[in-house]
């Protein structure tokens, strides 16, 4: 608490921190001047020489009985006692490249998963067209093969009925023998 006090007692004494230049886009044309650290008070300088020890054997025991609160009081201990502003941006990187490798890892896994669905709904549809295909060329072959037998049937048929046309014409001929005879044979 103190420290984000002392934080804002130098932001706003800053004699650039509300400067036109600041917030007229010109930034890089001005020099901003760097403001003095101020001293920190006596009672904060007693807190900084206490040194502050990480109670490794109670957080321990407190993730082993699952009680998150009390690791929760220890992390805020040490957040308060060791942590360092400049710590924020690197932890804050940290935190963006850990969220975004989550993240990105996560959708890898949701398209892997999307593919492989796709791949299987490929391989059954491909499986379901090859067993219809094959039942096509079954039925198709049967019905060639029957319109085979019915084509060999009529050409049969037709082989008898030209015998039996023969007989019957050299029956005729037998019937009538003094049949006159075209002039022409």
């Amino acid at each position: 608490m103190i420290r984000s006090s002392v934080l804002a007692a130098h932001l706003t004494c800053s004699p650039t921190f509300f400067s036109p230049a600041r917030f007229s886009g010109s930034v890089g044309l001005e020099r901003r001047r760097i403001p003095p650290r101020l001293p920190l008070p006596p009672d904060l300088r007693r807190q900084n020489k206490v040194k502050y020890t990480i109670p490794t054997a109670e957080i321990i025991e407190a993730v082993r009985r699952r009680d998150f609160n009390a690791v929760q009081s220890h992390a805020v201990g040490f957040a308060h006692n060791k942590w360092k502003e400049e710590h924020n941006i690197p932890a804050a990187c940290l935190g963006f490249t850990l969220l975004t490798w989550l993240f990105v890892s996560s959708g890898r896994r949701r398209i892997k998963r999307a593919c492989l669905v796709t791949e299987a709904k490929v391989a059954e549809e491909a499986e379901q067209t090859l067993d219809l295909v094959n039942t096509l060329v079954r039925n198709w072959r049967h019905e060639v093969q029957r319109a085979e037998q019915q084509l060999q049937l009529i050409l049969d048929k037709n082989s008898e009925l030209t015998k039996d046309i023969d007989r019957m014409t050299a029956a005729l001929r037998q019937c009538y023998p003094s049949a006159p005879t075209p002039k022409g044979a």
